[in-house]
């Protein structure tokens, strides 16, 4: 089979092959192929990128993972199929020192002091809402969209998120403390 013909087209002639195809896997979804743990994960750019199934033609296995084009989706969202190697390897760090490792590395050297950030937050929240917003408030309402999100569909980086910014709001009331 031409693997640059349009699945499209060739399930349109089978009426047995798109009842076989037919279906799609949620994103977030974890499955199984091949003996292996497959992830599905949206892709928004539709380019493929990191796709495991890429390597051996995008009909490989289709039965098993579903489609991947939002063209022939129900969901209209392209996405990528990941192989999940080993969770527990994967993620070696717990989720708290995850985050702690976040605040105190990466972050703090691209913002500066998470205090002083969340100072500065605060002051364009408060134009934007129009009232006076302090750094917990400008913290709690991160912390909420990460927990939105999550009760959503589970993501790490929820969690990971949602513990920094829970240190950070810590720092902001000790930060205060010394203040008084």
């Amino acid at each position: 089979m031409n693997e640059n013909l349009d699945l499209v087209e060739i399930l349109k002639g089978c009426p047995k092959l798109k009842k076989k195809y037919n279906m799609e896997r949620k994103i977030g979804e974890v499955f199984e192929c091949d003996g292996k743990k497959f992830q599905v994960i949206e892709d928004p750019i539709e380019e493929c990128d990191g796709c495991y199934f890429v390597k051996g033609g995008c009909t490989r296995s289709l039965d098993i993972r579903g489609y991947c084009g939002k063209i022939n989706r129900k969901d209209r969202c392209a996405v990528i199929f990941k192989e999940i190697k080993d969770i527990n390897k994967e993620n070696k760090q717990s989720i708290l020192d995850e985050a702690k490792s976040i605040v105190e590395g990466s972050r703090q050297s691209d913002y500066g002091d998470p205090v002083e950030s969340f100072e500065r937050i605060s002051k364009a929240a408060s134009m934007i809402a129009g009232k006076d917003l302090s750094p917990n408030e400008c913290c709690a309402v991160l912390m909420a969209a990460k927990i939105v999100r999550e009760s959503y569909s589970h993501k790490r980086d929820n969690l990971v998120d949602l513990c920094g910014y829970a240190e950070i709001m810590n720092r902001i009331n000790e930060s205060k403390k010394k203040g008084e």
